[in-house]
């Protein structure tokens, strides 16, 4: 066992935040671009963590702009042709290598197509970077461990700073390093916990709105470190048919955010009670029951701020449980850290 690469990238997450706010002008100079076109629809194009991060993109986007916002599946380009019509279209291509030949093609096909391209990668060098109309660097500087952690915390704040710049939402987020700094101190996820969760074979993680794409990137991080098959899905997906699997032989996890709007996990986490699961919340905002685990994340009265730092929480229980079960977290068993997708 050891773990100690990626406990190190997660330890970072602090330092990277604050070189991104530091950053503040390139995210100006995004803003007075997209704002030179007329645009009126934005495309995300990413995959794995990546895609996690782009479904917190895209929620910033629907919810503080009113712009709609696609996800856009590759194989329409790489494996099947097509030609795209992207005038008046903002395409934003989020990864953390930006090398997938499926993800290149299908940006240049945008751009072809008339589309505006920003890219945000971890590599200003990479084919993604340098195919766009211009790039956000993550700032989260080289990643060694397998599973992402540091490069999606990234993600989440340089998305979070893009949308609030261009929207001119002045809230001030400055304080996000001492926010991840404090929920990492804290070390709330307990040795006790963890086998709690462990005596138990199977495990969900549920989410809603911003906090869905913590509850996706919370099933991938065990499922890469534990090689276990972990489910995340939005609370409203889970009542409509998945809940009919969860007994008392179940975990269910829910990604409760500070400040975010209850009722959207209020009725989920009732029926999941009353089929004998165990309930736990990360974050600051949920309704537990006495007798269910908290665990606190983000104090802040900003949701979306609040579910980047509370990333930084199911990246330590992924760590966690690898290390409970005798696994190396640092790798991963049939995996590369660069995934190349046609």
């Amino acid at each position: 066992m050891s773990g100690q690469i990626i406990q190190s990238e997660i330890a970072e997450i602090p330092e990277v935040f604050a070189r991104i706010i530091s950053q503040q002008k390139i995210f100006d100079d995004t803003v007075a671009m997209i704002e030179g076109r007329e645009i009126n629809n934005v495309v995300i194009v990413a995959r794995g963590t990546s895609a996690h991060a782009g479904l917190f993109l895209k929620t910033l986007i629907e919810t503080e702009m009113g712009l709609p916002v696609g996800l856009a599946f590759p194989s329409a380009v790489s494996i099947n042709g097509a030609k795209l019509n992207y005038r008046n279209s903002l395409v934003i291509g989020i990864s953390q290598s930006g090398q997938s030949p499926d993800l290149l093609s299908y940006l240049k096909a945008a751009a072809d197509g008339g589309a505006l391209v920003i890219t945000m990668t971890n590599d200003a060098n990479s084919p993604m970077a340098k195919s766009a109309e211009l790039h956000l660097d993550l700032q989260a500087r080289p990643e060694k461990a397998l599973a992402a952690t540091k490069s999606y915390s990234a993600q989440l704040l340089t998305s979070l700073l893009l949308v609030r710049t261009w929207y001119g939402d002045n809230r001030d987020i400055t304080a996000v390093s001492s926010y991840a700094s404090e929920t990492l101190k804290r070390n709330e996820i307990s040795e006790s916990l963890i086998k709690d969760i462990n005596s138990r074979a199977n495990l969900i993680f549920v989410g809603r709105g911003f906090g869905l794409a913590n509850a996706r990137e919370g099933a991938l991080k065990i499922q890469e470190t534990s090689f276990k098959f972990i489910q995340g899905f939005s609370a409203a997906d889970y009542i409509h048919g998945p809940m009919a699997a969860v007994d008392k032989d179940c975990t269910v996890i829910f990604l409760a955010p500070k400040a975010s709007a209850i009722n959207g996990l209020e009725k989920a986490a009732t029926e999941t009670r009353q089929r004998g699961a165990k309930v736990i919340w990360l974050g600051s905002g949920g309704v537990p029951v006495s007798g269910e685990t908290v665990v606190r994340g983000s104090e802040s009265e900003d949701e979306a701020l609040n579910c980047v730092v509370d990333a930084t929480l199911i990246q330590i229980l992924a760590v966690k449980i690898a290390l409970s079960l005798g696994h190396n977290p640092d790798t991963s068993r049939g995996l590369n850290k660069v995934t190349l997708t046609h």
